[in-house]
């Protein structure tokens, strides 16, 4: 971890998260203490920190001998889930088990284990072979998504908490024929496992990455135009409330950039919202696939459910011009690029200067949200990464993002300077 990095990590304290510290160090002792024959460290790699509340951490263990890695999960603070290890010390109670035994996800070791989805598969006419398994994401008693691939195919499995399985079957049943989304091919309630297909192509992010044809994102606005009533009066998250609800961390994390804040009331700024039709939830360039300049599948739909269309917009917006910020050369001006493009469907819809300044209050509460991610992999620059996203939620808030981006499109390299 860079020389910043560490430095402002030694000043993290939470009364609630007695031993923060510690928890953000190395985890080696912890595996230890739990009852584990280990010699090595086991650096973080994975952070949830809720002020005031608890912190969960994820470690990949790094042995000093031949025997395997392994992933493994501590809790300190909050409500301890049932039948994890409690460690206590002076430090207070840490809660510890391994990524395959999540409390939360009953499923995540069935998902994990070769023979249990050799035996999942089966059923679906998919050649037996050797199955290859890849944990792509993963969140803490929360959500996690295995690739799994056997006999040339290629599945994702979906584990989430057996209670929010039913509805997201429900949502791939409603949207399936409507919309490009992946066909569900079963699900247990049980355990929480929802089995869906791969879809072709390349996700919006790679395809600028790699220069190649993307849609523009009038097209993605008319696919999203037929998103269907659920029925079900559930409502979607706000990835700008939700960065709101970020603000407190992200001054803990970056107590110097956050200054320029002071005077910003970001929630309100944003305004209420007056709409309320089936939105995405968590609409950005990692969610949508594309082939041939074409849009050919949304991804992770049970996210979905009512909300105001401007979030979506905003979410994507402010992905994609962090995305420019971290980037270089042509990769920055590309999506600095799209990002305008998107930025003008996104104004399209305000005709005031008011409504105008509500979208870009929007925008910002998503950049401050983003603005704890790199923390929160535990990003070697963590800091300096936080910093500059700060700043630029604060330029959206001042009414010079548009400007900002227009100068990374133009000319990235000089205007990743004048970011820096």
């Amino acid at each position: 971890m860079g020389t910043p990095s560490l430095a402002r990590l030694h000043t993290l304290e939470d009364p609630a998260v007695p031993g923060l510290g510690e928890l953000l160090r190395d985890g080696g002792n912890l595996w230890r203490a739990a009852g584990h024959d280990f010699e090595g460290d086991a650096p973080p790699v994975q952070v949830r920190w809720q002020p005031g509340r608890s912190m969960v951490v994820r470690y990949e263990t790094r042995p000093s001998d031949d025997a395997p890695a392994s992933a493994f999960v501590a809790q300190a603070g909050g409500r301890m889930p049932e039948g994890v290890a409690v460690l206590r010390s002076e430090l207070g109670e840490v809660g510890v088990w391994p990524v395959t035994s999540d409390p939360g996800l009953p499923g995540l070791g069935v998902a994990l284990d070769p023979q249990a989805v050799r035996e999942m598969l089966a059923p679906l006419g998919v050649p037996r072979g050797p199955v290859a398994l890849r944990l792509r994401a993963y969140r803490p008693g929360r959500r996690a998504v295995v690739e799994a691939t056997m006999g040339g195919h290629r599945f994702f499995v979906k584990v989430l908490r057996p209670s929010r399985i039913e509805a997201l079957q429900l949502r791939h049943r409603a949207l399936e024929g409507i919309l490009p989304v992946p066909a569900s091919h079963g699900w247990s309630s049980d355990l929480g496992l929802v089995v869906l297909e791969a879809r072709r192509g390349a996700t919006l992010r790679e395809a600028l990455v790699r220069g190649e044809a993307i849609p523009h994102p009038r097209e993605i606005r008319d696919l999203l135009t037929h998103l269907p009533n659920l029925e079900d009066g559930r409502t979607a998250a706000s990835q700008a409330a939700s960065g709101v609800a970020h603000i407190d961390l992200v001054r803990r994390l970056a107590p110097e950039a956050t200054r320029a804040l002071e005077g910003y009331d970001v929630a309100s700024a944003m305004g209420a919202s007056t709409q309320a039709v089936t939105v995405h939830g968590d609409l950005h360039e990692s969610q949508l696939l594309v082939e041939d300049g074409r849009l050919v599948a949304m991804l992770d739909v049970d996210t979905a459910g009512l909300g105001d269309p401007r979030d979506d917009w905003a979410t994507f917006l402010g992905h994609l011009h962090v995305r420019a910020l971290d980037a270089t050369g042509d990769e920055r001006r590309r999506t600095a690029a799209y990002a305008l493009q998107v930025a003008g469907v996104l104004l399209e819809q305000a005709e005031t200067d008011r409504e105008r300044a509500q979208v870009e209050a929007r925008v910002a509460a998503v950049i401050l949200g983003l603005a704890t991610g790199p923390f929160a992999v535990m990003a070697p620059d963590w800091a300096e990464l936080t910093d500059r996203r700060v700043d630029l939620a604060v330029r959206w808030l001042r009414g010079e993002g548009l400007v900002f981006l227009d100068d990374l499109a133009r000319d990235g390299a000089a205007a990743g300077a004048e970011g820096r």
